[in-house]
């Protein structure tokens, strides 16, 4: 008969390799220690350099497509309110929308590990909903997880895709 902590072991040993075929190679090089730092500290945010500098295109790097798109969207709801108030002031405009760029990348420098983690722990969700075997599970999520450049290709054009729009609509 398994003791409780042998189970608990288990348990714990079968969700790390779960998470590692989501994340891929920095699992235990980098993300289990900042999650696990997070959890001690019982906060949500942790810094993230490559998220900081790189923003959106380190969020289509992880496949963080949702995100991506909310981000525009509040992008052009910004975009709005400053065409709105600021309409003729460029020197405004310039100043607004380098706070808001500013801000995004603070944003997603603080946030973006517990951004990944809620992320990797839906796909996982949906993952386990499909299928109970675990050789599938992890396959599926090494396909949905990991590292990608055509993300950051898919995040260029969606910038590109904003950017048309902005112009379309605020001239």
């Amino acid at each position: 008969m398994m003791s409780e902590n042998s189970v608990r072991l288990e348990v714990e040993n079968h969700n790390a390799s779960i998470e590692e075929a989501f994340v891929g190679k920095n699992y235990t090089t980098y993300y289990k220690k900042k999650w696990n730092e997070m959890d001690g500290k019982k906060r949500q945010t942790s810094w993230n350099f490559a998220a900081f500098f790189l923003s959106l295109f380190w969020l289509g790097y992880r496949k963080m497509y949702r995100y991506i798109f909310i981000i525009m969207g509040l992008f052009l709801a910004v975009d709005l309110l400053i065409f709105l108030a600021a309409s003729g002031d460029e020197a405004m405009v310039m100043r607004l929308n380098n706070s808001v760029g500013m801000g995004l990348a603070v944003a997603t420098g603080l946030f973006g590990n517990y951004m990944y983690r809620l992320h990797m722990n839906k796909q996982i969700e949906l993952t386990a909903a499909s299928t109970t075997e675990l050789e599938k599970q992890e396959a599926m999520l090494r396909k949905k997880g990991g590292r990608s450049w055509l993300g950051v290709l898919n995040t260029v054009l969606i910038f590109i895709g904003y950017l048309i729009i902005t112009t379309v609509l605020f001239g």
